[in-house]
């Protein structure tokens, strides 16, 4: 019964309901997960067993969907983030788990404005593993490559953009979106140039977290 009013949207059931029914059915499992993972046998069925139980703590049926049949498969660092007001996503693929949540938090949030004050996004799945993580602030200032947040960015940044000739541009969201530019015109252009190719990769979350110059000309930059 528990599970069934979880997989509920918020048209159906108030939030507060909807929050009450996810914490009792997180209670119910730790108190018969124990129990029921005697029986589970090596150490792959407790994984699936895990899998399984946890899942049932995402609120939206077709998140449960996305988590199960995309993000368990997914490469690279990971998270899954969700509301008590039933907006949710996720991220793959970055450079650690400190991007992955951040990035999962950003992207949840945006699909979040307008419960977020009262019913905020939390990750609660890292790298496969069931978490419970909220942060305020998810910006993290670095001066280095490990400020890029998506192993393609990186590998773009490596591959490429170190060898390419100045002046050139390399813009990045909290979202995990990226794109970089260079010119012959000039910094001010590369930057312009790689500020529009971003807020277009970045279109579903640019107002909630905008794109932003993290590089220029080999130097990185802190907000």
């Amino acid at each position: 019964m528990i599970a069934e009013l979880t997989t509920n949207d918020k048209q159906s059931i108030p939030g507060k309901y909807r929050v009450c029914a996810s914490r009792a059915l997180e209670n119910l499992m730790a108190t018969i997960t124990p129990s029921m993972k005697d029986s589970a046998g090596d150490d792959t069925s407790e994984r699936r067993f895990d899998s399984m139980i946890g899942s049932l703590m995402i609120i939206r049926k077709k998140a449960r969907k996305s988590f199960s049949d995309k993000y368990l498969d997914a490469r690279g660092h990971k998270a899954f983030a969700q509301s008590a007001s039933s907006n949710w996503n996720w991220r793959s693929n970055r450079t650690s788990t400190d991007h992955a949540i951040n990035n999962a938090l950003a992207s949840c949030r945006a699909r979040n404005m307008e419960f977020e004050a009262q019913q905020p996004c939390r990750v609660i799945n890292v790298d496969a593993e069931w978490t419970d993580i909220y942060r305020q602030s998810i910006t993290n200032a670095r001066q280095d490559e490990s400020a890029l947040m998506s192993n393609k960015a990186l590998n773009s940044y490596r591959d490429k953009f170190i060898d390419t000739r100045r002046d050139k541009a390399f813009a990045q969201s909290d979202n995990g979106s990226w794109s970089w530019r260079s010119s012959k015109v000039s910094k001010d252009d590369a930057k312009s140039q790689a500020l529009t190719a971003c807020r277009k990769n970045n279109a579903n979350h640019e107002s909630a977290f905008p794109c932003r110059i993290v590089n220029v000309n080999d130097n990185w930059l802190v907000d």
